[in-house]
């Protein structure tokens, strides 16, 4: 059984195209959903005229008693909002199955440092052994030495 979503639309009126593509991106979303029991999806749609946007704020519940999932987006247009909060939530449900399903990790483990190619992770273990000799070559070998360098150098 597919779940209805509820919708409230606050401070405009949609028109029946708006409609018609916010049923579509809700329907995409009621597919996903549809094996997992019967989610309570609701969608909340209120127009801000100060800053020209529309916020829609989707809540979805998981079963009777289940998880819930909650997204709020904003866009210039109510479609472009409710398909903003729909990709987010399925984002967020594709997660929580991860989790679910016992996956190690989700998405890429670091989107700030590539991982090394095993070549260049390989030439920087060189480069920093010898830097590492290098730098014990200018050290003392003794404590003489090292007393000797720094009575020269007072």
């Amino acid at each position: 059984m597919a779940p209805t979503p509820r919708i409230q639309v606050r401070g405009f009126d949609l028109n029946e195209v708006e409609e018609k593509l916010i049923q579509r991106h809700l329907g995409k979303l009621q597919r996903r959903l549809s094996a997992h029991g019967e989610p309570i999806i609701q969608l909340v749609m209120d127009w801000h005229p100060y800053q020209r946007m529309v916020r829609a704020r989707m809540r979805v519940q998981l079963g009777h008693l289940g998880q819930h999932i909650v997204s709020a987006r904003a866009a210039e247009t109510a479609n472009l909002a409710v398909e903003r909060a729909v990709d987010s939530i399925e984002r967020q449900f594709k997660r929580k199955l991860a989790v679910m399903k016992g996956e190690p990790s989700y998405g890429v483990p670091s989107r700030r440092e590539p991982p090394l190619q095993p070549e260049a992770a390989a030439a920087e273990e060189e480069e920093l052994e010898e830097a590492e000799a290098a730098a014990l070559a200018e050290w003392p070998a003794d404590e003489l030495e090292w007393e000797e360098e720094t009575e020269a150098a007072q």
